[in-house]
């Protein structure tokens, strides 16, 4: 579960002035991961070992449940600067990404994507190596990191019913 959060927490992030250089392929990752913060409304859905987890972010504003029957709840009200945070950490050079590379083309839901690898090491914890889905319109539809994999979508999301 923590690890499906950070997932998610580092799909985006606000723009902060890049501090530190990166090669085109890491660039790529974290201006779309800064662009994918930015918008108004995302839906993800987390699978990992047969664990489904769903969330809806809308104005930073995280609601989740664990099952397509389960009732929405509000899970976290900060859930947008928490992934600013961590997205400026790596413009930063505190957070540290790199071995960036791209895999090839995938379609995500109907969306052609770029599949690109990557190695983050935040302090404190292992190395970890992801892989993100990218739109051409820069946008992160999907990650992957070992059992986990998130899937965004960006149209017709809304408030949940609680």
């Amino acid at each position: 579960m923590k690890k499906a959060f950070c997932l998610l927490a580092l799909t985006a992030v606000a723009a902060a002035a890049p501090a530190q250089a990166f090669d085109a392929t890491c660039e790529l990752y974290v201006k779309a991961a800064e662009k994918t913060a930015e918008q108004p409304a995302r839906q993800t859905i987390s699978e990992s070992d047969g664990i489904r987890l769903e969330a809806i972010i809308v104005d930073g504003v995280m609601y989740s449940r664990d099952s397509p029957t389960a009732k929405w709840r509000k899970a976290h009200s900060g859930f947008g600067a928490i992934e600013r945070s961590m997205v400026a950490d790596i413009r930063k050079g505190s957070s540290k990404i790199d071995n960036c590379r791209k895999l090839g083309s995938e379609t995500v839901d109907g969306v052609a994507t770029t599949v690109v690898e990557y190695r983050l090491t935040i302090p404190g914890a292992e190395p970890g190596t992801s892989k993100a889905y990218i739109g051409q319109d820069g946008l992160i539809y999907a990650q992957a990191a070992g059992k986990v994999r998130i899937v965004n979508r960006y149209s017709g999301v809304t408030v949940p019913k609680l």
